[in-house]
Protein backbone atom coordinates (compact mmCIF):
# COMPACT_ATOMS: atom_id res chain seq x y z
CA UNK A 1 0.00 0.00 0.00
CA UNK A 2 3.13 2.03 1.17
CA UNK A 3 4.42 2.09 -2.88
CA UNK A 4 -0.03 3.21 -4.20
CA UNK A 5 0.76 5.94 -1.83
CA UNK A 6 4.66 7.05 -3.14
CA UNK A 7 3.54 6.48 -6.42
CA UNK A 8 0.48 9.03 -6.28
CA UNK A 9 2.72 11.21 -4.22
CA UNK A 10 5.25 11.42 -7.43
CA UNK A 11 1.90 11.72 -9.50
CA UNK A 12 0.69 15.01 -8.32
CA UNK A 13 4.45 16.22 -8.40
CA UNK A 14 4.73 15.56 -11.70
CA UNK A 15 1.39 16.97 -12.76
CA UNK A 16 2.37 20.19 -10.63
CA UNK A 17 5.46 20.33 -12.05
CA UNK A 18 4.10 19.81 -15.60
CA UNK A 19 1.46 22.45 -14.98
CA UNK A 20 3.95 25.05 -14.07
CA UNK A 21 6.27 24.91 -17.44
CA UNK A 22 2.80 25.27 -19.34
CA UNK A 23 2.25 28.35 -17.17
CA UNK A 24 5.79 29.78 -17.82
CA UNK A 25 5.46 29.12 -21.24
CA UNK A 26 2.49 30.48 -21.53
CA UNK A 27 4.20 33.79 -19.94
CA UNK A 28 6.82 34.17 -21.77
CA UNK A 29 4.76 33.89 -24.91
CA UNK A 30 2.68 36.64 -23.42
CA UNK A 31 5.73 38.92 -22.11
CA UNK A 32 7.42 38.32 -25.89
CA UNK A 33 3.44 39.62 -27.42
CA UNK A 34 3.35 42.44 -25.09
CA UNK A 35 7.23 43.75 -25.89
CA UNK A 36 6.59 43.54 -29.82
CA UNK A 37 3.48 45.65 -28.83
CA UNK A 38 4.96 48.21 -27.23
CA UNK A 39 7.79 48.69 -29.72
CA UNK A 40 4.39 49.15 -32.74
CA UNK A 41 3.24 51.65 -29.74
CA UNK A 42 6.20 53.41 -29.45
CA UNK A 43 7.14 53.52 -33.71
CA UNK A 44 3.57 54.96 -33.53
CA UNK A 45 3.94 57.62 -31.15
CA UNK A 46 7.62 58.19 -32.84
CA UNK A 47 5.45 58.73 -35.97
CA UNK A 48 2.70 61.38 -34.47
CA UNK A 49 5.46 63.49 -33.12
CA UNK A 50 7.12 63.89 -36.23
CA UNK A 51 3.58 64.68 -38.11
CA UNK A 52 3.10 67.10 -35.35
CA UNK A 53 6.40 68.65 -36.01
CA UNK A 54 5.60 69.03 -39.03
CA UNK A 55 1.97 70.26 -38.73
CA UNK A 56 3.86 72.98 -36.44
CA UNK A 57 5.99 73.98 -39.40
CA UNK A 58 5.48 77.76 -40.73
CA UNK A 59 6.20 76.45 -44.32
CA UNK A 60 3.91 73.36 -44.30
CA UNK A 61 0.95 75.71 -42.62
CA UNK A 62 1.67 77.88 -45.74
CA UNK A 63 1.80 75.37 -47.88
CA UNK A 64 -1.35 73.60 -46.79
CA UNK A 65 -3.23 77.16 -46.17
CA UNK A 66 -2.25 77.69 -50.41
CA UNK A 67 -3.82 73.88 -51.05
CA UNK A 68 -7.00 75.28 -48.93
CA UNK A 69 -6.92 78.56 -50.62
CA UNK A 70 -7.00 80.12 -47.65
CA UNK A 71 -5.59 83.60 -46.98
CA UNK A 72 -4.94 86.50 -44.52
CA UNK A 73 -7.95 87.89 -43.08
CA UNK A 74 -8.62 91.76 -44.65
CA UNK A 75 -8.88 94.48 -42.26
CA UNK A 76 -11.93 94.78 -40.81
CA UNK A 77 -12.77 90.83 -41.03
CA UNK A 78 -11.60 90.23 -37.80
CA UNK A 79 -13.76 91.02 -34.75
CA UNK A 80 -12.79 91.05 -30.96
CA UNK A 81 -15.66 90.54 -29.10
CA UNK A 82 -15.55 91.89 -25.58
CA UNK A 83 -16.73 89.87 -22.17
Amino acid sequence: MKWFAWLGVCFLFAFLFAMSRIQVLRMGFEVTTLKQEVTILAEDVERNRLKIARKKNPAELKKTADELSLRPPKPGEVIYLDE
